[in-house]
């Protein structure tokens, strides 16, 4: 929205505060609160598996979503296609698992949070790749 200052890299961290989009910060804790009052309601108004586990990604993924956000933009510009790279490695490693036959619970434990974590890396790149910030010269 404002983007006086997208590229600098010289704010500190109080101006980077100041210079959030608090409009779209409220946007997304007002639909992350909504998704957690609708799992609560599929899990018949009682606090279970789902809820737990939304609240749980909820709560650390939004502070990593501040904390990433405090980044100058051109550190993601740069390692964009490394991150790229990595995460078709990884994709295509769980590939050749899934059609060695073998359960891929038995080989990776936890390759649900795996791929949960691949996705992440995946939109990272993808914003990072195709929202480019030309700066004015």
């Amino acid at each position: 929205m404002f983007q006086r200052d997208t590229l600098n890299s010289e704010l500190s961290f109080f101006q980077k505060i100041k210079e959030m989009d608090y409009t779209l910060l409220i946007c997304i804790t007002l639909l992350s609160i909504i998704s957690l009052l609708v799992m609560y309601s599929t899990d018949g108004g009682e606090i279970l598996f789902h809820t737990k586990s939304h609240f749980s990604k909820l709560a650390v993924f939004f502070p990593l979503m501040i904390f990433i956000a405090f980044f100058n933009i051109r550190y993601w510009h740069t390692f964009a296609y490394l991150f790229y790279l990595l995460i078709i490695l990884l994709l295509l490693y769980v590939s050749f698992l899934i059609s060695s036959g073998e359960p891929l619970a038995n080989i990776l434990p936890c390759a649900k949070q795996k791929i949960f974590s691949a996705n992440c890396m995946i939109t990272l790149i993808l914003c990072s790749i195709t929202k480019r910030v030309i700066p004015k010269s």
